[in-house]
């Protein structure tokens, strides 16, 4: 599959129309845009979506998003059907406003001319208009949805297939053994490899919607899209060229995490578009400027310090709907080399830097991921300096804080404790 260089800093979206790619450029994900914000669509000059009848398949409707109001502009065009002129199908567009306009290469006959606008006087009176809510957070994850939408057509279908979810193993099912990467299939291409795999005669249709069927029952979209669209996506693969062209043109492969392959489906089954996102999979970094340090001595002494909690992720949840999935895409939090903690005592310094610590390790319970701790004894005289920092999140937010604990007896020696934490990131394994 072709590869094509493309900076992880954007959210870009493919869409298909006729035989052509067009691409739009969105604002970076960490900036929480969604495609319902009218700032993130640039350059989009051309249609996105099904907007001439019978484009991308048998449908009724054709439809296109507006470059001005961001809505889905949709009209009926099962009235056309009733002309006997040639190319009576191609007759109108939508264009990139969202209107009905006239296609300017289709010549229609005079005796149809006063009928024909009047069918566009009614196309006009029962169009459809559709949003994107308002509520939708884009993930780079696997997910099923006719919620996704606010309008006239509340009944349109969505589904995103995510790179990060596990690659599934079809390798043991009949027929599995002429579908390229059979034992390891990801959730963003399977379906592509199966329809593949027909349409170079290795499996026939039938074997192909059982395997297609058994791996959506292997996926994350388990039990929540129904057999009959997981085989209209095979058929759609199959039978129609630039769909297939453009999945085979697509910038990732089967091993790239940072990307979900998207289709739009309206209340028949008909397929409005067809599409991908390129998610941001930069480090996210926090500069938290935080330096404490004191020094402990006495005779006897127990002295206790818990900094502030700071916030160290701000809304994990506009990256992924669980945190599990958040760590797949963020695996590690990493600080900077210029962060540590250090607990001085006369029996020695204990000091961490280079801190490093899974993303998956961290909880909803506080709970220590770096400590240092120095101990002094002799005889009579014992001292004990302890620093350590936890991490922890909740539904939105991964926190920090550190705390001290000092205890000394018997003697008259300085204990010291040194904290600095600047920048604490996390990174991304996503390609």
């Amino acid at each position: 599959m072709k590869q094509l260089l493309m900076t992880l800093s954007t959210l870009t979206t493919l869409t298909l129309t006729s035989n052509t790619v067009i691409n739009s450029i969105n604002d970076n994900i960490v900036n929480n845009s969604s495609l319902t914000n009218k700032s993130s669509i640039k350059n989009s000059t051309n249609s996105l979506f099904n907007n001439q009848w019978n484009v991308l398949d048998t449908s009724d409707w054709i439809t296109n998003q507006s470059i001005t109001d961001y809505k889905f502009y949709s009209y009926d065009t099962s009235a056309l059907k009733n002309y006997t002129f040639a190319n009576a199908q191609n007759t109108f567009l939508v264009d990139t406003t969202g209107n009905l306009v006239y296609n300017t290469k289709v010549i229609v006959p005079d005796k149809d001319k006063s009928d024909i606008e009047n069918t566009k006087q009614e196309m006009n009176n029962t169009k459809k208009v559709t949003t994107i809510k308002d509520t939708y957070n884009p993930y780079s994850k696997s997910k099923y949805s006719t919620s996704y939408f606010s309008g006239d057509n509340q009944d349109w279908k969505l589904i995103q297939q995510g790179g990060i979810e596990k690659h599934i193993d079809i390798s043991q099912q009949a027929g599995a053994d002429k579908v390229e990467h059979s034992d390891n299939l990801s959730e963003t291409l399977g379906l592509y490899y199966i329809a593949k795999a027909t349409l170079s005669n290795k499996i026939d249709r039938t074997i192909a919607q059982q395997l297609a069927n058994y791996f959506i029952s292997q996926s994350s979209l388990k039990e929540q899209i129904n057999n009959e669209l997981v085989t209209k996506i095979i058929d759609l693969i199959i039978d129609n060229k630039d769909i297939y062209n453009f999945i085979y043109n697509l910038p990732f492969n089967i091993i790239d995490k940072n990307y979900s392959l998207n289709y739009i489906f309206d209340k028949d089954n008909n397929l409005i578009e067809i599409y991908y996102n390129k998610w941001n999979a930069d480090p996210v970094t926090k500069n938290l400027n935080y330096k404490y340090s004191d020094s402990y001595n006495g005779t006897s002494s127990n002295n206790g310090y818990t900094s502030d909690t700071k916030i160290i992720f701000n809304d994990w949840t506009k990256y992924a709907n669980n945190w599990t999935n958040f760590t797949n895409i963020f695996s590690t939090i990493t600080f900077d080399n210029n962060s540590f903690i250090s607990a001085v005592t006369p029996g020695g310094t204990d000091k961490k830097s280079n801190m490093s610590v899974a993303t998956k390790n961290i909880t909803e319970t506080i709970t220590i991921q770096f400590k240092v701790y120095s101990h002094d004894s002799v005889f009579l005289y014992w001292a004990t300096l302890a620093i350590w920092i936890n991490i922890w999140h909740d539904d939105h937010n991964v926190y920090l804080d550190i705390q001290i604990e000092e205890s000394a007896s018997g003697g008259t020696k300085t204990l010291t404790s040194n904290i600095n934490i600047n920048d604490v990131s996390f990174i991304s394994t996503m390609k």
